[in-house]
């Protein structure tokens, strides 16, 4: 599948797109921003588009994550548009896990994630999750094996 934008004003000047990555969600070094990084190489070498990082220009992408939401728009919208991916730092397993019962219809879980932040995510009343939300930039907390139980902890 394929798409060809016949008004000139969406198309990206020059075949230029700048970018910024959330580096919250994804931080360098991960595993999810090099796979981000390996398929902007890979569009740039394979493609008529190049991708570069953004120096100040109005009009840019912003990569950011949502499980729920994998829709972007196509071509050049003007000022700063969300490009979401279906991918986000999980929860390691057994790492600590805090869930409150906020209100009536929602629960709120707070997890440190594999990069060392601390995050939310929610299940509304309809049941359904939503987030998650970086509380904080990575390694905020250090999570380390309990040699004992093989579970993790965190430190922070």
């Amino acid at each position: 599948m394929g798409y060809v934008l016949f008004k000139k004003a969406k198309r990206w000047p020059g075949g230029r797109v700048p970018y910024e990555i959330d580096g919250q969600s994804f931080p360098a070094g991960t595993t999810l921003r090099t796979d981000i990084d390996t398929a902007l190489t890979n569009w740039n070498n394979d493609t008529i588009l190049d991708f570069v990082p953004r120096n100040g220009e109005g009009d840019f992408i912003r990569i950011v994550p949502d499980e729920a939401n994998t829709r972007s728009a196509v071509g050049r919208s003007g000022g700063g548009q969300k490009v979401v991916l279906a991918a986000y730092p999980g929860i390691p397993d057994g790492a600590p896990i805090s869930a409150i019962h906020q209100r009536s219809d929602q629960v709120d879980c707070f997890y440190v994630d594999d990069s060392g932040a601390i995050r939310v995510i929610w299940v509304d009343g309809a049941g359904e999750w939503d987030g998650p939300v970086a509380l904080t930039p990575p390694n905020t907390v250090q999570l380390r094996a309990t040699l004992a139980t093989g579970r993790l902890t965190a430190d922070g």
